[in-house]
């Protein structure tokens, strides 16, 4: 019987239900499916083996090669469900305890940290009295500078041309036409009031010192 892989979501969690055999002949799919899921940045993965009826030395190899890709702090691995003939071999191969085995695929996802991230942001808006922001469409100009900036990422536009747009475009301070100069300028004079003239004195009053 082969090896069938299928794939599910919950959170920040990868659900992989395994049925079938994982023997010498379709372990390397299985460590292929390992390798990927790691490699693509999986960090949390919970193995459904309730369709699982046998598992072969070369089988537990590839399952401790990936308990032990995910043996880390920000990651994990819980085997659910587990057929009491799978779990003879894992003992006997003395790798069960290094294994987190739970009854059900519920009971390996329930209280699991990443199963529920939404929920906890939400209870902990709550908590602080943060009232949800309703989000805003993307304003033409916006969704422009993002393409820019994704082309520029991405190596698809040449980058000063990329970089110039981006900066023209994130320019908050609006241009002054020459028009607003003048307004600008002949409200300015408006508002100043006109100096008082200066009186002219004559030759024989700037000599004896008259004003």
């Amino acid at each position: 019987m082969a090896l069938d892989i299928l794939r599910d979501r919950v959170g920040g969690i990868l659900i992989a239900a395994i049925s079938g055999r994982l023997d010498n002949e379709s372990a390397p799919d299985f460590e292929l499916f390992a390798q990927e899921s790691v490699a693509g940045g999986e960090r949390h993965i919970v193995l459904d083996l309730s369709e699982l009826g046998y598992i072969s030395n070369a089988g537990v190899r590839t399952l401790a090669s990936l308990s032990k890709s995910l043996n880390t702090p920000s990651t994990s691995l819980r085997l659910a469900g587990v057929q009491p003939t799978v779990r003879q071999i894992l003992d006997a191969a003395g790798v069960a305890v290094l294994l987190t085995m739970f009854p059900s695929r519920a009971a390996a996802l329930d209280n699991h940290p990443a199963s529920g991230g939404e929920n906890y942001a939400k209870l902990m808006m709550e908590l602080l009295k943060i009232e949800p922001v309703a989000e805003q469409a993307a304003t033409p100009a916006e969704v422009k500078l993002a393409e820019l900036a994704f082309d520029l990422l991405a190596g698809k536009q040449h980058a000063p041309r990329a970089a110039r747009a981006i900066a023209q475009g994130t320019q908050v301070m609006r241009r002054v036409s020459a028009g607003d100069i003048a307004a600008g300028s002949a409200a300015g004079k408006a508002a100043k009031p006109a100096p008082a003239p200066v009186k002219k004195r004559s030759f024989w009053q700037r000599l004896f010192g008259r004003k």
